[in-house]
C-alpha cells in the first residue's frame, strides 16, 4: 500500500512543487482537487484520515450569540493541544504583522517550543514575499522572539515591573478582542524557557 501511495504521490509532483499554492489559486470550488484525488484511490483513503483545523473557519466569529461565544471561549482552551497534536502551517504575508498579533505569536511560539513541525505558505503575491525574503525574516525573527517574550514575562512575574497588559504592549502584541489578553498571557507564561540559541551568521 505504501508503494502504491508513493507512486500516486509522485504523479502529483507538478501540482505540489509550490505546496499546491498555484493549483489552489486556479481551482475555485476545489473541483480539480476532487478529480485528482478520485484518480488516486490509495491517497484518497489516506486523505480521508486527515483532519484540518483552520482556526478562523472552525470557531464562531463575531458577531457571536451568547452560545457561540461560550463555544468560542471553550475552543480557545483547546488551541494549544490541537496544535501539539498536529502539523502547523502558517499562512504568512507580512512577518512583522504576523508576529505583532497575540494569537499568531502564541501559535508560532508553541510550535517552536514544542518542536511541532511547522511550515510556511506565503499568501502575498508581492515580489518581496515571492523571492524568499518573507520566510527568511520569519525564521530569523522567530529565533529571537521566544527570548524576548520570556524576558518580558520574567519582568512581569519575577521582577514585577509591569502588569500583564504592559507586558503585552511592550511586546507590541495586538488583540482584536481585549478579553483575549489574559488568556494569551497565561499561555505564553506557561511556555518553558527557550532552549535554542540564535546566532545570525551575518
Amino acid at each position: 500500500m505504501l508503494a502504491t501511495a508513493w507512486t500516486e504521490a509522485r504523479g502529483l509532483q507538478s501540482l505540489t512543487e509550490d505546496k499546491g499554492v498555484a493549483a489552489a489559486t486556479a481551482d475555485v470550488g476545489l473541483a480539480r482537487l476532487q478529480s485528482v484525488i478520485a484518480d488516486c484511490p490509495t491517497l484518497a483513503r489516506l486523505v480521508d484520515r486527515i483532519h484540518i483545523w483552520y482556526d478562523y473557519a472552525c470557531m464562531p466569529q463575531a458577531p457571536r450569540t451568547p452560545d457561540d461565544d461560550a463555544l468560542f471561549r471553550q475552543g480557545l482552551q483547546s488551541l494549544v493541544p490541537i496544535q501539539l497534536l498536529g502539523h502547523t502551517i502558517v499562512l504568512l504575508d507580512e512577518t512583522e504583522d504576523y508576529l505583532s498579533r497575540g494569537w499568531c505569536t502564541l501559535e508560532a511560539l508553541v510550535a517552536d517550543a514544542k518542536a511541532v513541525s511547522m511550515e510556511l505558505l506565503i499568501g502575498s503575491a508581492r515580489k518581496t514575499a515571492r523571492d524568499g525574503k518573507a520566510e527568511h525574516y520569519f525564521v530569523t525573527l522567530l529565533g529571537d522572539r521566544p527570548h524576548i517574550v520570556w524576558r518580558a514575562v520574567l519582568d512581569t512575574e519575577v521582577f514585577r515591573v509591569q502588569t500583564e497588559a504592559d507586558c503585552m504592549e511592550r511586546l507590541g502584541l495586538k488583540f482584536t478582542d481585549p478579553r483575549d489578553l489574559p488568556f494569551i498571557y497565561q499561555q505564553l507564561r506557561n511556555l518553558a524557557a527557550p532552549r535554542k540559541i540564535h546566532v545570525d551568521p551575518q
